[in-house]
Order: C-alpha cells, then structure tokens, then sequence
C-alpha cells in the first residue's frame, strides 16, 4: 500500500524515502540535508526535462513523403481494413485518418478515399481545417 503523502502534487510535497520508518515521508519531516539533496534532485529533473523540451521542440515535424495519386488509387485509402484516411481537395492529398471527426473514414456523410473539392467549398472554415492537416501528396488528373 502507498504511504498516503506518496500522491500528493509536487512541488506541496517533495517525498524522499527514509529506510528507518519504512516508507516515504513529506520532506517536512525530514532531516535538512536529505531535505536539501531532495530538492536538489527534483531541481536537476526538472532542468533536464526542460532542456529536453527545448531540444524536441525545435526539431522539424516529420514529413510525409509527397506522392501522387490518382483517383482510383485515391480510393484504396478510405479508412477501411486499417488503411489510411486520405481526401483530395483542389488537387492536394490530405490525411483526415487522425481528425476525430473522420472517424472509420466518414464525416458527416462524406466518404474518404474521393475528391472533395466541390464538397469543401461548401464548408465554413476551409482553410482553417485544411491547414491542420498534414498533406500527403497530390492529385493528378
């Protein structure tokens, strides 16, 4: 069983193990130098995850490689049998299988794995949608 201070949210409580009461305590209680070194182990956890972020953060975004498809090729990414969601509008390819709204490759009845264009000029917000969503390559004619 967890002591009842093992869950309490950093920074109220550091926790350090003590050996002679068996289990953790809140660094109140504890001597000032296991106190001191607690906290100084919470401090370089906290600059290397922060150093860390930094460092992932700049990496570029990964990209998908562009391809073009045709429309009967198109077709085959409709969201079934664990393929991918892809939709075409004005000529571009785009991934909608991670769109929560795109859910088993359908939207609101709108199909994935067809051209779309006609279909998105009728929405509000094209653009904005359309930005969110990585493209995956084009469609030629």
């Amino acid at each position: 069983m967890l002591h009842p201070y093992y869950y309490l949210p950093y920074p109220s409580y550091i926790h350090w193990y003590t050996p002679w009461n068996d289990g953790w305590m809140p660094c109140d209680y504890c001597h000032p130098y296991q106190r001191m070194h607690c906290q100084n182990l919470y401090q370089h956890r906290d600059r290397q995850m922060f150093q860390d972020h930094d460092t992932y953060s700049s990496y570029p975004s990964r990209q998908i490689p562009q391809k073009e498809f045709t429309l009967s090729e198109l077709a085959i990414y409709d969201g079934s049998g664990g393929n991918p969601a892809y939709v075409a509008v004005n000529d571009i390819v785009y991934d909608v299988g991670n769109e929560a709204t795109w859910g088993g490759g359908t939207h609101f009845g709108l199909y994935a794995g067809k051209d779309l264009t006609t279909q998105f000029k009728g929405c509000h917000g094209m653009e904005s949608i359309l930005n969110k969503l990585p493209k995956v390559g084009i469609l030629k004619a």
